[in-house]
């Protein structure tokens, strides 16, 4: 609603720290309001404005020859109504039914591909340490970690599947199967919900171990089959990692069929 606007003049009272505030005086002179969330200011130059009926104004610093003028200013009407909430929720909604399934699938990429990373950098680091040692440096997929009754590690007898992880060894195993603390170099497990396996077909299956020898070549050859685990990763793309017998590791793209 417009303001009148003339001139006027405040009431002149003694303002001290128990009586702050003064009456204005209603004045034709248009004010110049500048709002800031709950505040208002009006400024005076040489003939002061003021809001169109008496208020309760406090007086602040200024220049000299003017002076501004603060009020409070309550807002009212504040807030949504039930309407405009519910549009809103609907609007997230379809977001987040059109971004999860890009989401769960960004992630399940991730998860693989940090996985097959770490099986190429523990191959190339067995194969490190085999020419650094002058000895056979290798690979068996991971059945149990050492226990209170049990305190050797356990390769799988299951060269076709490394789902639980793998044990990177120097030495040679014994007859069940088990390597002793020292022997061990390193350990990888806790791969999550991926699955890594081998075709029967390749030697690192049937020897169920990938040696690496001194002069950095590879005993057995294959490639692992890094996919997510479960019917749910069936047909969706997953990583290969695959050694040739120079010992080297290169990497592409799995079926996961």
């Amino acid at each position: 609603m417009p303001i009148p606007s003339r001139k006027c003049q405040p009431i002149k009272t003694p303002i001290d720290s128990s009586a702050p505030f003064i009456q204005v005086q209603r004045a034709f002179a248009r004010p110049r309001l500048n709002f800031s969330q709950d505040r208002c200011v009006i400024a005076m130059s040489a003939s002061p404005h003021c809001i169109n009926g008496p208020r309760k104004m406090s007086r602040t610093h200024a220049p000299e020859g003017s002076a501004v003028l603060q009020c409070r200013h309550r807002l009212t009407g504040c807030g949504f109504t039930m309407i405009e909430l519910a549009i809103v929720l609907a609007i997230v909604g379809i977001l987040a039914a059109i971004g999860l399934p890009s989401l769960q699938e960004t992630l399940r990429l991730n998860r693989i591909r940090g996985n097959a990373s770490a099986l190429q950098s523990d191959v190339s680091y067995a194969r490190n340490e085999a020419a650094r040692r002058r000895a056979n440096v290798s690979l068996c997929p991971l059945a149990a970690l050492p226990t209170g009754t049990e305190p050797k590690f356990i390769c799988g007898t299951d060269g076709q599947t490394w789902n639980d992880g793998w044990i990177i060894y120097f030495g040679a195993q014994d007859g069940s199967n088990q390597l002793l603390a020292d022997q061990v170099l390193r350990v990888r497990n806790n791969l999550g919900s991926t699955m890594i396996f081998v075709d029967s077909s390749e030697t690192i299956a049937s020897s169920k171990m990938l040696t690496l020898d001194q002069l950095g070549g590879a005993r057995q050859t294959g490639t692992f089959n890094v996919c997510t685990y479960g019917a749910s990763g069936l047909g969706k793309p997953g990583i290969s990692v695959s050694v040739i017998l120079s010992g080297q590791v290169t990497t592409g793209t799995s079926s996961c069929s």
